[in-house]
């Protein structure tokens, strides 16, 4: 997820946003197995409350929504509507 600030991808006030932090760290690969997403364990809350840890969670789930719409649009079942 990116937020852009400047005219090119390069420039590098696209590095001093306030999420710019949210995915570093452990948090370089966004899912590592779908069971930890799964079942919670994917950046639960008690894992952290500041404002990366939530934006990591929301961004998180806009991701799996998007995936998720594309998925069952692919699905023979939803060829009816």
């Amino acid at each position: 997820m990116l937020t852009r600030k400047g005219p090119s991808p390069e420039d590098p006030r696209n590095e001093m946003g306030s999420a710019a932090g949210a995915y570093s760290g452990d948090w370089k690969t966004l899912f590592t197995d779908t069971e930890s997403l799964a079942r919670g364990k994917w950046s639960a809350p008690k894992t952290g409350a500041t404002f990366h840890d939530a934006y990591r969670r929301y961004g998180a789930s806009k991701l799996c929504e998007v995936m998720f719409m594309y998925a069952a649009l692919l699905s023979p079942a939803c060829s009816s509507f």
